[in-house]
């Protein structure tokens, strides 16, 4: 991820010519709690309770796997030069074998819905955007969830089971459900 906020930083020049920009950046988030992760999920954020922003260490740690970037000058602006920032953001994390979240293959059903609309006709003329332009993650690792219950003490697939049939209950409720002990 450094080479990628380096990268970033240091703005360069096209094969064609062109002119790329510096761009100051920001990571928005890294690792968040399932508070965190159930409320993005309920404001359409993000479309599932487990991410690779959730990762933790043997010992239970943050240990997040996933970042979101911005552009300090445009956030999450839509507009043609933060498209283009995204799509720069996009090629370098896939240079280093990094997921993009705005690839074409991200872009889901929500893309007909009318705040999504800038994603399925960019500014740039270019490609469908994916969910998550600004966010960059590492390789898949199936023993996240594992490592966290383990660390936590707290089976994390029923609690996610659980919050997936009531998430307006919130993580308390499910994890009384889960296990009792823990009221």
């Amino acid at each position: 991820m450094k080479r990628v906020i380096d990268a970033l930083a240091a703005g360069g020049t096209t094969a064609t010519g062109e002119t790329i920009p510096k761009y100051s950046t920001r990571i928005v988030f890294s690792w968040r709690n399932l508070n965190v992760q159930l409320a993005a999920l309920k404001r359409g954020d993000s479309k599932t309770l487990w991410s690779n922003h959730n990762h933790v260490d043997s010992q239970g740690n943050p240990a997040g796997n996933a970042v979101d970037i911005i552009w300090r000058a445009k956030g999450y602006s839509q507009d043609l030069e933060n498209i283009k920032f995204m799509r720069r953001l996009g090629a370098l994390a896939e240079a280093e074998g990094l997921t993009w979240g705005g690839k074409p293959s991200w872009a889901g059903s929500s893309i007909n819905k009318a705040k999504h609309a800038w994603r399925k006709t960019p500014a740039d003329g270019g490609p469908v955007i994916g969910f998550d332009p600004l966010h960059v993650e590492g390789p898949p690792d199936p023993n996240s969830m594992a490592r966290a219950s383990a660390a936590t003490g707290v089976d994390i697939s029923k609690l996610i089971t659980e919050l997936k049939k009531a998430p307006a209950k919130g993580i308390a409720s499910a994890l009384q459900i889960v296990d009792p002990t823990l009221a």
